[in-house]
């Protein structure tokens, strides 16, 4: 077992956990807070300060439940959406067996870009079409195009609109990761569910820098789908253990 293979496991174990992990820290800050104002209730020193401190175990108790119930949302809605679009003949690209890449130019462009390795995050649009089970991407829009077309939400260069994609014939994204190091860039092959927030019958990418150079890797609401090659223009459907092998070698 290697350091990415570590890393890409802890980040899988948090995302399928993270709901109960913030649940839990909610609660027991919750308990000590309670805790906390019994003793200042039945002491007579250092009562405004027993008050403040319970003040602050609240207030954590509260941000963590916060969190808690931002992931429990997103596991919610994945959920949903998967029970939603289990009909394979209306959701065909959730279903897909392979990803090809048809856009060689649009490819080589956006691992161009994605190894520049800047800070700043960043995507695109995609044009998906099926083709028995494969799910093939025929275009890639640029950049530069997605912004000059306001398909990016103004705030942020890599959230796309999913509405003006949509009626613009677009059924994909992708996002660039933007990592320091190489090894933590495997967390990106743990797809969060917080990443898989996408319209439903859409195939995407993510792009991010390894110790290899350039990598992509392509998913949707159910699915991970990884290099099966060097070209990085034909990507397999993987399972957990599968793509810690990818990872191992």
């Amino acid at each position: 077992m290697n350091a990415k293979q570590i890393v890409y496991d802890l980040k899988w174990a948090y995302d399928k956990t993270n709901s109960w992990i913030f649940s839990s820290v909610s609660a027991y800050l919750g308990f000590l807070a309670v805790g906390t104002l019994n003793t200042a209730k039945g002491s007579s020193l250092n009562t405004e300060q027993l008050k403040n401190e319970a003040i602050l175990e609240g207030i954590l108790a509260a941000l963590y439940g916060c969190f808690a119930l931002k992931h429990i949302f997103y596991h919610t809605t994945n959920l949903i959406a998967k029970w939603t679009s289990s009909d394979k003949d209306n959701y065909p690209i959730e279903f897909a067996e392979t990803v090809v890449v048809a856009d060689k130019e649009g490819l080589d462009a956006l691992l161009a870009k994605t190894g520049e390795n800047n800070v700043s995050e960043w995507g695109t649009a995609l044009k998906v079409r099926m083709d028995g089970e494969q799910a093939i991407i025929e275009s890639i829009l640029p950049f530069d195009s997605a912004k000059q077309d306001g398909l990016l939400q103004s705030s942020y260069d890599y959230r796309l609109d999913d509405i003006k994609a949509d009626n613009n014939g677009y059924n994909g994204m992708h996002h660039y990761y933007s990592h320091f190091f190489s090894i933590p860039a495997s967390m990106s092959f743990a797809v969060s569910p917080k990443d898989r927030q996408t319209p439903l019958n859409w195939m995407n990418l993510i792009t991010f820098n390894s110790a290899k150079g350039p990598e992509v890797i392509a998913y949707n609401r159910r699915f991970t789908y990884i290099p099966a090659d060097s070209s990085k223009r034909l990507l397999v459907r993987a399972t957990h253990s599968e793509i810690r092998d990818y990872l191992g070698k």
